[in-house]
């Protein structure tokens, strides 16, 4: 909405835009929901890991916080800035501000932020071509103060994770390093990278690690981590037993339908795979420097069948104890053997909703268009044609696929 704070004139006026914040109480066991309190804050909420609530049970008292991206003129030039701010709810009928804290450089986005309750501190990093990570005190939300801060990360982070006891922080983002550049293995740099973020000393944050995530094959990479904030924290795949940790990052390319070092033809296929890692703790040495560390492992990728892989969830099997991994995209689920972390072994797919853009009948056959999931780059959208028999009595979604061919983008 927009939004003005009747200051007007260079250097005084704060905001154009604001954002409505409304806390529902479901407190009550027979099922009755009510608006508590409904307020506005000037700027921004982004995604809703940007906010968190704290409820003091001894004395009753009720506090919002949340990371705003406001616009203030800077010398008579207006800017984007960044605020975590703090409102006392306790009172339903009159929210009141507490205190803000003003953090980053200007113009930068806040991209990836967490909030640690227990240790009553708020992690965020702000994006341009450099990150700066900032830890901020919130023990006293009437005081809010930044403990620390990491200036220099290339690229940017969009989703955290807390890992060892929640000393540390786990954080997945695009990295635009010439590191990330390729690895001279046979695999391919995706552009997107994990770190680990040593916290165990709020005055004292560093950076332990950064890893360039690897696949094996494909060009123009990308990841929906990177966009889709709401939806990144279910997009990773992770995984810990006893001397093992594993992550899994989705990553998009595209690869020539006509085999791979023929690209001057006019259509591309989307592909989509996990790249995997691991990492181990034990291995840190903080008396090096983030270089120096050896704390992640690439293990390469995992290929999924079709569609832009959505959830990755690691597993041992109920029968067997086989470590295995279940990817999940739109239109397609497949299982991979992950005994051997060096050579996943895919060992079935399972189309379960696929992408049908028309029915045709030809005599005794049926023709199903099919279209891939995913937006496309140029020409690089493909139609699959898939030839079933028409009379049977089994639904067509289950009937065997008698033949089936590829050709590039159809228009009609």
């Amino acid at each position: 909405y927009e939004y003005n704070n009747q200051n007007w004139g260079c250097g005084s006026y704060k905001n154009y835009s604001g954002a409505k914040i409304r806390i529902v109480d479901i407190s009550d066991p027979s099922g009755q929901i009510r608006i508590h309190t409904s307020f506005t804050m000037p700027g921004q909420l982004t995604d809703q890991f940007k906010q968190t609530y704290i409820y003091d049970a001894d004395t009753g008292k009720g506090t919002y916080l949340g990371i705003f991206a406001r616009n203030d003129w800077i010398s008579c030039e207006r800017v984007q800035q960044n605020y975590l701010v703090t409102v006392d709810i306790t009172d339903g009928e009159n929210p009141t501000p507490l205190d803000g804290v003003k953090f980053g450089k200007p113009n930068e986005t806040v991209r990836g932020s967490v909030f640690d309750l227990k240790r009553k501190v708020a992690f965020a990093i702000t994006a341009r071509n450099m990150d700066p990570l900032y830890a901020i005190d919130i023990s006293d939300v009437s005081k809010l103060k930044i403990r620390s801060e990491i200036d220099g990360l290339s690229g940017e982070m969009s989703v955290f994770r807390f890992i060892g006891d929640r000393k540390f922080l786990l954080a997945v983002g695009r990295d635009n390093s010439d590191s990330c550049n390729g690895f001279g293995t046979g695999w391919s740099s995706t552009k997107m990278a994990a770190s680990i973020i040593d916290v165990q000393d709020l005055d004292n944050i560093r950076l332990v690690q950064r890893s360039c995530v690897a696949v094996n094959s494909g060009r123009w990479q990308s990841s929906s981590i990177t966009w889709n904030q709401d939806q990144a924290h279910k997009m990773l795949g992770m995984y810990s037993e006893e001397g093992l940790n594993l992550l899994a990052v989705p990553v998009t390319f595209y690869e020539s339908m006509e085999g791979e070092n023929n690209w001057n033809w006019h259509w591309y296929e989307q592909r989509s795979a996990v790249g995997l890692m691991k990492w181990d703790l034990d291995a840190y040495d903080p008396s090096k420097d983030h270089l120096g560390q050896n704390v992640f492992t690439n293990l390469g990728s995992a290929l999924h069948p079709a569609g832009e892989v959505k959830r990755t969830v690691f597993y041992r099997h109920s029968t067997t104890d086989q470590r295995l991994m279940l990817t999940l995209s739109e239109t397609h689920m497949a299982i991979t053997d992950m005994s051997d972390l060096d050579k996943p072994v895919s060992l079935s797919v399972t189309e379960i909703a696929p992408f049908v853009k028309a029915v045709y009948q030809f005599g005794d056959s049926l023709v199903e268009q099919t279209t891939p999931s995913n937006s496309y780059y140029g020409k690089s959208s493909w139609t699959k044609f898939r030839i079933k028999a028409a009379n049977s009595s089994q639904l067509v979604d289950n009937r065997p696929v008698l033949a089936s061919f590829t050709v590039g983008s159809i228009q009609s």
